[in-house]
């Protein structure tokens, strides 16, 4: 502070003469001090007594008040002199200044009392009123609003820090200064310009280094915690069974993510289907981790179309406390059969059940190729040999999410067998049935299959037409580990036998129900996302044939209503999002006021991720010559740093409240000092 006070300048020196008055007061107090009073007294002797005892009071009295009366004066020959502190530098000259102002979610976490949205304003406040009233502003928020495209004036700027309000959309620092240097292109300012940058400098948005910027001066304010931090959240839900019927209850699966290294205790977890609650967790983590919470969802609470979300209770941070999902059941499986004969076959008859199955037979010798792409479940029952022709439809099928079951004749042609599974086929010449393998409950195919798989039963017997070695899920199989029934790839299942008594009792047994219901069930298991992210350019939803292709398909909830660009692929319905309009939530997928499906938006947990970049980490990522970097914990701090940096400090108002002290000083000795 005394090393300041040396480089002490006087905007008007020529009042310092003032301080010679210093000599009034003085001289007012020796005269005073050397008169005489003559005082009459018949005991003189007590006089003097009195006298000897009050001379050392009165004198400390008078001094003082001499005291106070210099020092009032020359506080206020200073005031008048205007004394400062010079600046450090020169800068804030600028005509025209950008500001950067983060308002993602991460920015609603509480900082000494405050959200740290309120304090970035409050810095933006404290910003315009450190240049001249002629400067221009442009202000750049996160949804890189059209509202602030242009330069406002002081008085403007105020108004719009009234509206600016947390938004969903997170900014990389590529993408900040990347637009900035745009405006700057279009304005066409090629001066050197001042860019200040308020945010907390997330490592999951703030990444990456910046190229070298040798123009441009930027003022970074990092609204940086001091305390640990700490979020829970939901990153992922999904089902335990990729596939959801209406007749069979599953199990869904929450992934919960905790950030921080303290220890949390007792987080409250609650599900909600259509609005109902149906199942409640407590949940404990320790420091960084992941941790998977299941909840039984029940085939009784379920209709068509469900709404169901996840909330957890974490406080402060609670903008990604609930996550949306929705689970559009199945009521019917459309199926299609190729065969070559017109007797009603087993596969058909396992299939007749009309409230599971949408199932439809075709002779091969009479059938619509295009038609295929109207199924999720195509089986090749029976077949010899078929026309090469089917052979494209049917890769087709399988390259847009079909499921396939190729079940051999009595005499395949291998070469068409092998072109479509690729799995060396070869012709069986063993003649022996033997009894299959039992199931093996710890197969993931079975899950969910059997009530009480412990419990034995006798196997079916079964010899093969065809063998194969390369596999990718293995369901039955012989004593002699060859595969009987076998998934060749995620999409085609292939059978070793004809269905018939020659070759197996497989078609009668109690397991062939079962074993064909699981195959149908995993043919839906891709139709529908449980949710998106609403960062997502587009979503892609898969529709029944018998909706039209013209149609105009709206995303509706109790809000708002939005009709997005569209396109029909085959049967899927391709929708792009429109940015910055959709919200959290579930939506209908309405076509002509009737609901069609459910769609569940969230937003991206790149803003849940708390973790801060450093003050050197930021010096780092800027990669500019001409950075200034503050630390202030407050923006009063903050505005004081800057005046003292750029605009030095104005003394006179201190000097000035001193020498009201002083006066103040001197009349209370005067009246109270008796």
């Amino acid at each position: 502070m005394v090393a300041n006070l040396m480089h002490m300048i006087f905007n008007q020196p020529y009042f310092l003469f003032g301080l010679l008055a210093v000599a009034i007061p003085v001289i007012i107090h020796l005269f005073n001090f050397r008169k005489v009073k003559k005082i009459y007294f018949t005991n003189t002797q007590f006089i003097q007594d009195v006298k000897q005892q009050r001379q050392p009071k009165k004198t400390l009295k008078h001094l003082l008040v001499l005291l106070f009366r210099v020092l009032f004066i020359s506080f206020l020959v200073l005031a008048f002199a205007q004394p400062f502190l010079p600046s450090q530098e020169k800068g804030l000259s600028n005509n025209e200044v950008y500001i950067y102002l983060d308002n993602s979610f991460s920015m609603s976490s509480i900082q000494q009392e405050k959200k740290r949205i309120d304090h970035a304003i409050q810095y933006v406040e404290e910003i315009t009123s450190l240049y001249p009233k002629s400067t221009t502003f442009k202000i750049l928020t996160n949804e890189f609003d059209a509202r602030f495209n242009s330069f406002k004036q002081k008085t403007e700027v105020e108004e719009l820090l009234s509206e600016v309000t947390l938004c969903p959309v997170s900014r990389t620092l590529e993408e900040v200064i990347g637009k900035l240097k745009l405006d700057m292109a279009i304005n066409r300012q090629n001066k050197p310009s001042d860019i200040f940058l308020i945010s907390d400098f997330q490592k999951s948005t703030f990444a990456s280094a910046q190229q070298e910027d040798t123009a441009n001066h930027y003022y970074v304010i990092p609204i940086i915690s001091e305390e640990p931090y700490s979020n829970v959240y939901v990153d992922s839900v999904s089902l335990k069974r990729p596939y959801l019927l209406a007749s069979e209850d599953n199990e869904l699966l929450v992934m919960l993510r905790k950030i921080g290294e303290s220890d949390a205790r007792e987080y409250n977890l609650k599900i909600y289907i259509n609005d109902m609650q149906v199942g409640a967790s407590s949940v404990d983590f320790e420091g960084n981790m992941f941790k998977t919470v299941p909840f039984t969802i029940n085939n009784n609470l379920l209709k068509k179309i469900n709404t169901g979300k996840i909330s957890i209770e974490d406080y402060p941070i609670t903008f990604d406390n609930d996550f949306w999902f929705t689970l559009n059941t199945t009521d019917k499986i459309p199926i299609v059969e190729l065969k070559s004969t017109q007797q009603v076959t087993s596969v058909e008859k396992v299939y007749a059940n009309e409230s599971l199955f949408d199932f439809t037979s075709f002779h091969i010798n009479n059938v619509d190729y295009q038609a295929l792409s109207n199924y999720k479940l195509l089986i090749l029952n029976g077949l010899n040999e078929w026309d090469n022709t089917l052979n494209r439809p049917i890769f087709e099928f399988i390259g847009n999410g079909g499921k396939a079951v190729l079940i051999p004749g009595d005499q395949p042609n291998l070469n068409l067998y092998n072109s479509l599974t690729q799995a060396n086929i070869s012709l069986n010449q063993d003649t022996t049935k033997l009894p299959l393998s039992p199931v093996e409950s710890s197969n993931p195919f079975y899950d969910g299959v059997f009530k009480d798989q412990n419990k034995p039963f006798t196997m079916p017997v079964a010899r093969s037409a065809v063998n194969w070695k390369s596999f990718q899920q293995l369901i039955l199989a012989h004593k002699n580990n060859t595969p009987y029934i076998a998934g060749l790839n995620s999409n085609l299942y292939l059978f070793g036998s004809p269905l018939n008594e020659k070759y197996t009792n497989f078609h009668q047994h109690a397991l062939f129900v079962p074993i064909m219901y699981k195959i149908a069930a995993s043919s839906v298991q891709s139709s529908d996302k449980l949710y998106y992210y609403i960062d997502q350019p587009n979503v892609r939803i898969r529709l029944d044939s018998s909706h039209s292709q013209r149609s105009i398909y709206k995303f509706v909830n109790d809000q708002i209503e939005i009709i997005p660009q569209q396109r029909h692929l085959n049967n899927q319905l391709s929708l792009d999002l429109p940015k910055n309009s959709i919200l959290a939530g579930v939506y209908h997928l309405t076509l002509n006021d009737h609901n069609i499906k459910g769609v569940a938006f969230n937003y991206n947990h790149i803003e849940s991720d708390l973790t801060q970049h450093n003050s050197n980490d930021i010096a780092s990522l800027m990669g500019a010559t001409k950075l200034t970097l503050f630390e202030s914990q407050t923006p009063k701090i903050f505005a004081n740093d800057m005046k003292l940096k750029y605009f030095g400090r104005q003394l006179w108002r201190h000097a000035l409240v001193l020498a009201l002290m002083c006066l103040v000083g001197e009349v209370v000795i005067i009246r109270f000092w008796k």
